[in-house]
């Protein structure tokens, strides 16, 4: 490898869930006429794959543990937040300087079990 080459892929559609990630990024590959050569690398944000995958939940909607309420007090969190974070998680590694570090359920260390929070203005 001689270069570095780094594309955004142009008009990338939104991702519902369901959604083929595969096809869709191929699609988007031929739209914006970028040819897929061996050993490319492509990067994808946790935030798609977990839309793709309907991965949603809603924080009103979970019932904290006290592991996780006791854990959320002293790392000022929400205790909802903790429980889906325990929920994805073999342990927690570390809360250093409030930054939670877990082995998630597939074998990853990572920071909040790739938990990405979406929040969405609510109209009254």
């Amino acid at each position: 490898m001689d270069n570095l080459l780094i594309q955004a892929l142009k008009e990338f559609p939104l991702i519902q869930p369901g959604d083929n990630l595969s096809s869709i990024i191929l699609e988007s590959c031929k739209h914006n006429k970028f040819i897929l050569e061996d050993d490319d690398i492509i990067v994808i944000a946790q935030k798609v794959v977990s839309k793709s995958e309907n991965r949603y939940k809603n924080l009103l909607e979970i019932k904290p543990s006290k592991q996780a309420t006791n854990l959320a007090l002293s790392l000022n969190r929400d205790p909802a937040f903790i429980q889906l974070i325990l929920n994805e998680s073999n342990e927690i590694i570390s809360t250093d300087k409030n930054v939670i570090i877990v082995e998630h359920k597939l074998g990853f260390i990572n920071m909040l079990a790739l938990i990405v929070l979406i929040f969405q203005k609510i109209k009254i």
